[in-house]
């Protein structure tokens, strides 16, 4: 029975991943909460641990880890290199999981992007292709300086709705509550024992 709960939250996980390029531009997800609830669950679920389950075929084996790594993606798609402007509330973020995923995803769009029209690429691309290691403090990699940014968030968040403010709190709090369900290794362990 269990296992079915945490495949129906992993189905709704992935309805919700579908929704957050609309969120984003309509100011209703908070990115950088986001990521550091995805940062704290690589952390208490590092990716060795998905490694293991998958090899010793665990059921569902490391489903929430993909699940994880599709938000990320989505994320990209949404933001593009923009996405590590919003590490803030991460400390250390360039050492972190998230960090690291979201370095490799960009840079494997790029060797896509680039096999499928290397003039477009060089042509559009103001960064060196090796060298991905300061995506968080370098404004030549974003389309804008981090200070604009900010000031565009900030006046366009003074115009949201309250009710709209509070149904992402809603929403923001459930997710968080999914993530660190999933995450614990005590619960994992009754949803696959009982399956």
């Amino acid at each position: 029975m269990q296992a079915k709960y945490t495949e129906l939250v992993m189905k709704c996980l992935w309805k919700l991943t579908k929704l957050i390029q609309d969120m984003i531009t309509k100011q209703r997800l908070k990115v950088n909460q986001l990521l550091l609830d995805i940062h704290n669950f690589l952390v208490a679920s590092p990716p060795a641990i998905w490694k293991k389950r998958l090899a010793d075929k665990v059921p569902l084996t490391d489903m929430p880890f993909r699940t994880v790594k599709t938000i990320l993606h989505e994320l990209i798609n949404a933001l593009g290199f923009k996405v590590f402007e919003h590490l803030d509330l991460i400390s250390d973020p360039e050492k972190s999981y998230v960090h690291q995923y979201l370095t490799y995803m960009i840079n494997d769009r790029e060797r896509k992007a680039e096999k499928e029209s290397p003039a477009n690429v060089s042509e559009n691309s103001g960064s060196p292709k090796s060298d991905n290691s300061n995506h968080g403090g370098d404004s030549s990699i974003s389309t804008g300086s981090a200070e604009e940014f900010k000031n565009e968030t900030v006046s366009e968040s003074t115009t949201v709705d309250q009710n709209k403010d509070d149904d992402l709190s809603q929403h923001q709090e459930t997710l968080k509550q999914i993530f660190e369900k999933i995450s614990k290794m005590e619960t994992t362990k009754e949803v696959y024992e009982a399956a």
